[in-house]
């Protein structure tokens, strides 16, 4: 699980590395309890404040990572995998915590991972100029056991590309962070604070064990975004200070 929050100033990150990936994103209420037994000692849940998320307590970001590059723009060992995340909104020391699912087991940025398998199934329909209808159906299952399923089908419309930064955190080790800066293009496919009613039908179940209390049946979806296209570049706090490195050339040739 993570916390966002805003970036560090340069002189103080080291460029680590950079992702290409598509992303869907279920902001749900859930039970305020569940979701606060889940942060580190000393972190308060909060709501995110405004806009399509307005309300909901925690996401739900199901990534199928297409390309992860190092710091020296080679291709990670894997290069690419599937990974999923539990992001909450906190304060405290930080502002974002995180707990994480990857296919690959040594994908661990926060120190709080499970190995799982996770399967992603992507249909789209388009003719002449009409809006494609998009169908998206994952399942994630934890090697402890239970699956966590999530289906979205919906008609698109048309993503604004947008940019951003966060800063997540350990759920488990506020001090362990990182720097995202992304730009991406984002399809909102539902949004009640927005008065965008989903054009199709959506599902969302967990029978894994520990997060009954976040899936119990309680809980509700307050938006659902499909992100196509994602460019992201990740920077590690440095201890020492310094500069880090320039890189000529616009900000989508690396993603963050």
């Amino acid at each position: 699980m993570a916390a966002l929050g805003s970036g560090r100033s340069a002189n103080a990150e080291s460029f680590a590395g950079s992702t290409n990936d598509a992303r869907i994103l279920i902001a749900f209420q859930a039970d305020e309890a569940a979701v606060q037994a889940m942060l580190s000692v000393g972190w308060q849940s909060v709501p995110f404040p405004g806009g399509a998320l307005d309300g909901a307590n925690m996401l739900l970001v199901l990534v199928d990572r297409y390309l992860a590059r190092d710091a020296e723009g080679n291709p990670s060992d894997p290069a690419s995998f599937r990974t999923t995340a539990l992001v909450c909104l906190a304060k405290g020391e930080g502002s974002e915590e995180e707990r994480t699912y990857a296919t690959a087991e040594r994908y661990d940025p926060y120190g709080n991972g499970a190995a799982a398998e996770i399967r992603r199934s992507a249909t789209l329909e388009s003719a002449d100029r009409t809006a494609p209808n998009r169908t998206e159906e994952w399942s994630v299952e934890p090697e402890s056991g239970g699956e966590l399923a999530f289906t979205l089908r919906y008609q698109s419309g048309t993503p604004p590309w947008s940019s951003s930064e966060g800063m997540p955190c350990s759920s488990t080790a506020p001090d362990v962070h990182r720097i995202d800066r992304y730009e991406q293009l984002v399809d909102v496919a539902m949004s009640g604070p927005l008065g965008m009613v989903l054009d199709g039908d959506k599902s969302l179940g967990s029978s894994v064990e520990g997060l009954g209390g976040l899936f119990g049946g309680s809980e509700k979806v307050v938006a659902a975004m499909a992100i196509p296209m994602s460019v992201r570049e990740v920077f590690l706090p440095r201890r020492g200070g310094g500069r880090v490195r320039s890189r000529a050339g616009p900000r989508g040739t690396r993603s963050g």
